[in-house]
């Protein structure tokens, strides 16, 4: 966000700005004065903070089902809360993990936050750890074109800066041009 030469705030700016406000308001203890949550969620669209024995998931995106397990928290909480709705969430601990029943339809519409206070630290399992590869180096020429596989498309730093990366095939096999 930044004001325009004649130091005014573009409306779309202005109009985020206000949207983000609104938000911290409500879902705000989710964010300031937490830590990170180590903890398997079972999904990408799902994230956890953390602040004393209260967890706070976020959904990226809101399940397709009204049921979900949460693999990592093995504790059952004494009150489960959707910061941005008043809509109830039923929990119970399985083997499994933690089940929810959620409402079909997250109350807000870009990210939805649930606050589950335990009454001590919860039981929690942290993800398993996935081995990334190691990347390759591939020694690209100052000028002309580079051709790789798709696999070793991977393209990061100073070296592709203000370079175009195209994917095409070459017959049936995908790959990546740098330019």
């Amino acid at each position: 966000v930044g004001p325009m030469p004649d130091g005014r705030i573009p409306e779309e700016q202005a109009s985020r700005m206000v949207s983000v406000g609104r938000w911290l308001a409500t879902c705000g203890e989710a964010v300031y004065g937490t830590q990170a949550g180590r903890v398997d969620t079972g999904s990408k669209d799902v994230v956890i903070s953390r602040k004393g024995d209260t967890l706070y998931l976020f959904f990226c995106k809101w399940p397709d089902t009204d049921r979900l397990v949460i693999p990592g928290i093995r504790s059952l909480p004494t009150v489960v809360t959707l910061l941005s709705g008043s809509s109830p969430v039923a929990a119970h601990v399985t083997s499994e993990g933690l089940h929810l029943k959620l409402p079909a339809i997250g109350p807000d519409p870009v990210l939805n936050v649930l606050k589950l206070q335990f009454p001590s630290p919860p039981e929690l399992v942290a993800p398993v750890a996935v081995p990334v590869p190691q990347a390759k180096r591939i020694a690209l020429p100052s000028r002309g074109e580079a051709v790789l596989s798709v696999l070793d498309a991977g393209v990061a730093g100073r070296a592709i800066k203000g370079g175009r990366v195209h994917v095409d095939h070459l017959g049936a096999e995908p790959y990546a041009a740098v330019r």
